[in-house]
C-alpha cells in the first residue's frame, strides 16, 4: 500500500509503479497461502483486513490498456465486481462465522443496513424515488421491448439491484436540487464502497455473461460513484473514469440508448 502511495503520488517515476506490482504480487502470494490454510481465532482479523485492503487496491488501480475493438469483461484481476464477490465469501468465514474484532460492528451494520436506512429516511417522502423507479423501468424496456407488462425473471433481477442504488441516487438528487446532505456523506461513501461486496449472483452472472442489463447497472452504479463527488472518495475517480469509457463504447458500438437517470 505504501508503494501504491507512492506511485499515486510519482504516476512519471516507475520504480514506484514496479515496486507496487512487486509487493502486491507477494502480498496475493501470502493471502492465497493463508486461504489454502485453517482460518482461525489467531489469524482471521489479518486475513480479513488483507482482503479488504486488496480490494481498497484494486479501486484504485486500472489497466489503460487501448480499449480495441472488442473489450471483455472482467478483464485482468483489478475488475473490483469478481474481486468483491471473492471478498464476501472471506467476510463470512472470518467475520460473521468467527468472533474477529469487527464482527460486532459488522452484523449490527448488516442487520440495520444503516446506510440504506439514513436515505430511504432523507428521500423516501420526496417522491425522488418512485421517480427513478419509471425511468430505471424506462430503461429496461428499451433492451426487452416486447416484455411491456415487465413480468420477466430478467425484469426483477434488475429492478432488485436498482432498488439497491435507488436510494443513494436520490439523496444525490437532492444534493443537486440544493438540500443540504452533508450528514449523509459518511454513508454514501461507505454504501457506494462496498456495494460490489453485496452484488446479487444473479446481477453477477448477467454482468460475467455480458448481459447488456448488467452492463447498464454497472454504468448507473459507476456513474453514481462518480457524481458523488466527495473528496474523501478519491480512490475511485480514476476507476470510474476508466470503467465508464469501456461501458460507453460498448454501448455506442450497439447503438444502446441510455436513460439519463439524473435528469429532473
Amino acid at each position: 500500500m505504501a508503494a501504491a502511495h507512492l506511485h499515486f503520488l510519482h504516476p512519471e517515476d516507475h520504480r514506484y509503479e514496479e515496486a507496487e506490482l512487486h509487493w502486491q504480487s507477494a502480498a496475493l502470494s501470502g493471502f492465497r497461502e493463508a486461504l489454502d490454510g485453517e482460518i482461525t481465532l489467531e489469524n482471521n482479523d489479518a486475513i480479513f483486513a488483507c482482503s479488504v485492503l486488496l480490494y481498497h487496491h484494486s479501486w484504485t488501480r486500472v489497466d489503460e490498456n487501448d480499449l480495441g475493438i472488442t473489450i471483455e469483461w472482467p478483464s485482468g484481476p483489478h475488475d473490483v465486481i469478481p474481486l468483491a464477490k471473492s471478498l464476501r465469501s472471506v467476510v463470512l468465514e472470518t467475520i460473521i462465522r468467527r468472533r474477529g474484532t469487527w464482527r460486532e460492528a459488522m452484523l449490527t451494520d448488516l442487520r440495520t443496513n444503516g446506510a440504506r436506512s439514513t436515505f430511504i429516511t432523507r428521500a423516501g417522502p420526496t417522491g425522488i424515488m418512485e421517480e427513478l423507479r419509471k425511468k430505471f423501468e424506462e430503461q429496461y424496456l428499451l433492451v426487452v421491448p416486447e416484455d411491456s407488462e415487465c413480468k420477466s425473471s430478467r425484469f426483477g433481477t434488475f429492478m432488485a439491484e436498482c432498488e439497491r442504488i435507488i436510494p443513494v441516487i436520490a439523496v444525490l438528487k437532492l444534493r443537486d436540487r440544493g438540500d443540504d446532505v452533508t450528514s449523509c456523506e459518511q454513508n454514501i461513501v461507505k454504501y457506494l464502497f462496498s456495494w460490489p461486496v453485496t452484488v446479487d449472483d444473479g446481477l453477477f452472472g448477467m454482468i460475467k455473461q455480458r448481459d447488456t442489463l448488467g452492463l447498464l447497472l454497472l454504468h448507473y452504479f459507476f456513474d453514481t460513484v462518480g457524481r458523488a463527488n466527495i473528496d474523501s472518495m478519491w480512490w475511485s475517480r480514476e476507476r470510474v473514469g476508466f470503467i465508464l469509457r469501456r461501458l460507453s463504447h460498448d454501448f455506442n458500438k450497439n447503438r444502446l440508448p441510455v436513460v439519463d437517470i439524473y435528469s429532473n
